[in-house]
């Protein structure tokens, strides 16, 4: 797939052919609309197909795309958001994501994995409370 700008410039981004593009696309779609329903999917259905295609495209598809979901999900129900507590949560994302940014140049990959596995159990152990 090329980007091609003004004249006779063009850049490419990925060695994809139109067959794994579609592919890919028809995955997140498909897994779009689930997450829009359900609530979740987005990395539950795509994953596993993008992986397949080009694994370069994780995580980076997962991060766009999952910002233009939140983002449409937000705006469709925007009267029923809490502004309050949505407020905190973006708040909180600021020192969340310089925080992780540290811990991932700062450890290594069993150190990331013990860390992640720690913060998946405390977090499932105070939303069952």
């Amino acid at each position: 797939m090329f980007v091609r700008f003004k004249g006779r410039c063009s850049v490419q981004i990925l060695d994809l052919g139109l067959a794994e593009i579609a592919v890919a696309a028809a995955a997140m779609f498909v897994a779009s609309v689930l997450h829009g329903s359900l609530g979740f999917g987005l990395g539950l259905i795509a994953a596993p197909v993008l992986i397949l295609v080009d694994p370069r495209l994780i995580p980076g598809s997962f991060l766009c795309m999952g910002a233009v979901v939140a983002t449409l999900l937000f705006w469709r129900d925007r009267r029923d958001v809490d502004g309050r507590g949505a407020a905190w949560g973006i708040v909180g994302r600021i020192p969340g994501a310089a925080l992780g940014a540290m811990a991932v140049m700062a450890l290594t990959q069993r150190g990331l994995a013990v860390l992640t596995t720690i913060h998946f159990m405390c977090g499932h152990t105070y939303h069952d409370q």
